[in-house]
């Protein structure tokens, strides 16, 4: 899918190119019937940069391309308006740019909210004067759960203040849908108990974030 709409991306931008080329008379344009002045193709011309610059920062997972492509976006469809006998189709692209660049901020903000609430929960954990794993710390489990402790040498390690676990598999939203992969990451705060997790799921058309 991310192929597709680079491919999408890639098309309307050099499309936007044929304003400028009739503009500045580099070539014959018979699909744009109007005549074209050369300020109004030099903004055919930007538009195309925009567009390029948005593919480029799309396909490299930029957070932010989704900036470039509502001023791409902008210009596109006003120089369609101004030349919609020929240019009218190029709105059904720019519709499809505008959702997908809506959901793109919607994951911009979204993240920036995990990192925020990530942030919150890990201010007050202590990293100073750490304490260490005694075996008076582990009289009170089970006899399975000390044996297991102690075979896996935790006596004498440094106590966690903080956790971060990175988690891959597959989850459904109903017990006969689709499984979907997941990743995810799962920060704690021990001392504090809370914790905060973000998965990416691998959902159609588009990665999906849940918190």
């Amino acid at each position: 899918m991310k192929y597709l709409f680079s491919f999408i991306l890639f098309v309307h931008a050099a499309l936007h190119l044929l304003g400028f080329v009739k503009a500045f008379h580099l070539a014959e344009i018979n699909t744009l019937s109007q005549n074209i002045s050369k300020p109004i193709g030099t903004l055919w011309f930007l538009t195309f940069l925009l567009f390029s610059i948005t593919t480029a920062t799309y396909i490299k997972n930029y957070k932010f391309w989704f900036v470039f492509a509502f001023i791409a976006l902008i210009l596109s469809q006003i120089l369609i308006l101004m030349f919609w006998e020929d240019a009218k189709f190029g709105t059904l692209a720019n519709i499809l740019i505008l959702i997908v660049g809506l959901f793109a901020y919607g994951q911009f903000q979204f993240d920036k909210m995990v990192e925020r609430e990530t942030k919150e929960i890990l201010k007050d954990a202590q990293t100073k004067n750490p304490s260490f794993i005694s075996e008076k710390d582990i009289l009170h489990l089970p006899e399975a759960v000390k044996k297991w402790l102690i075979n896996s040498r935790v006596i004498g390690q440094e106590k966690s203040q903080t956790i971060q676990l990175k988690q891959i598999g597959e989850m459904r939203t109903k017990p006969n849908s689709k499984w979907m992969s997941f990743t995810a990451t799962q920060t704690f705060n021990v001392q504090i108990p809370g914790f905060v997790w973000e998965t990416k799921v691998e959902a159609m058309p588009f990665y999906l974030d849940a918190w």
